[in-house]
């Protein structure tokens, strides 16, 4: 049988220990960034895109959109690639060929993948956040197999005075390997 100070040395232990271990891991969660919280948004979504492929319907590119807005928004470092491509050295995809044509944002405007690599890592170190709030399929170019869209998105980052904005822009999406051919947001509002 147990002494009674060992008993009593144990429910010290739990009774202060616990508390303190939870206490400091709380303090580390609280003390990581955390995005903004998300607003509960229908995202509106039209157009067509007869003769375009399987995967290519306007619900699948804006989730597509849907998702890469969620990798800038946990600062994915794999973003350009799994959104954009490859790069090769002269400017196109090498996993496909169809040349990476332009990324702009405000007044940034990227016509590589490396610099979009730059660009991305710099929106990360100001918290970036992106939502979309719109998407309009307005074109399927067979030749290329790219699909035409037009998009309204919502940003939140610490250099953008703390406030939602909504930018309008538009892209073209490459539906053979479901990247990002062109993906341009003008200024905010």
């Amino acid at each position: 049988m147990s002494s009674p100070k060992v008993f009593t040395s144990f429910v010290l232990m739990f009774v202060l220990v616990i508390p303190m271990l939870s206490a400091c891991q709380a303090a580390d969660v609280s003390s990581s960034f955390e995005p903004a919280a998300p607003m509960e948004i229908n995202v509106t979504i039209s157009g067509q895109t007869d003769g375009a492929p399987e995967g290519c319907t306007p619900e699948h590119v804006a989730g597509r959109l849907q998702s890469l807005f969620e990798a800038v928004n946990s600062a994915d470092p794999d973003v350009v690639p799994e959104y954009f491509g490859t790069f090769d050295g002269d400017h196109t995809r090498a996993n496909t060929g169809i040349a990476f044509q332009w990324f702009c944002m405000d007044t940034t405007t990227v016509y590589d993948l490396p610099e979009l690599e730059s660009y991305f890592i710099g929106r990360y170190q100001q918290n970036e956040q992106m939502r979309l709030r719109n998407v309009s399929l307005n074109g399927w170019e067979k030749t290329r197999s790219i699909v035409h869209f037009g998009l309204d998105v919502d940003r939140l980052a610490d250099d953008l005075e703390g406030e939602w904005r909504t930018y309008t822009g538009k892209g073209a999406y490459y539906c053979k390997n479901q990247t990002f051919h062109v993906l341009c947001l003008g200024s905010g509002q």
